[in-house]
């Protein structure tokens, strides 16, 4: 007969471990990822913004468990101030949403975005979303990697 000499409690600390190492992977590369979005955002030709508001107001962030623990800078683009604080507090009220996971959000924070997007066929935010959808299984493959590498050093 085999005896187990390792005990219950320590294979519940190792995989405790373990699902601590890979949520930080995966959040680390959700950061990445919505660093992404922002330069890709910030640098899109798909419509003229004529104050600097709605570029102002595009911007991405990362949340854990309801808390933003990380934002874009919704930087401000010519005199896009109300832009910028109109961009932050949409990406803040996507908080609730992401209750019990970990989840990348994009916001357009101006009312009138998705009018652009709809009425006048421009593109604000949808040609990223699109592109999103195509890299998510990527992202979290390399969280994955990432925190296979991390588990070996257990």
């Amino acid at each position: 007969m085999l005896k187990m000499k390792t005990k219950i409690s320590d294979i519940q600390k190792i995989c405790e471990q373990m699902a601590r190492i890979y949520e930080e992977c995966v959040i680390e590369e959700f950061i990445e990822w919505a660093k992404q979005d922002d330069e890709y955002l910030r640098n899109n030709d798909g419509f003229i913004d004529h104050t600097g508001n709605l570029r102002s107001s595009l911007g991405a962030g990362v949340f854990n468990d309801a808390r933003l623990i990380f934002s874009t800078p919704f930087a401000t683009v010519l005199n896009g101030s109300r832009g910028s604080s109109e961009g932050r507090q949409a990406l803040q009220a996507l908080a609730d949403t992401t209750r019990g996971r970990i989840a990348k959000a994009m916001v357009a924070g101006m009312d009138y975005a998705q009018r652009v997007e709809d009425i006048e066929t421009k593109d604000v935010l949808e040609s990223r979303r699109i592109q999103c959808e195509r890299e998510a299984a990527g992202v979290m493959e390399r969280a994955s990697r990432k925190a296979e590498q991390r588990f070996r050093r257990l």
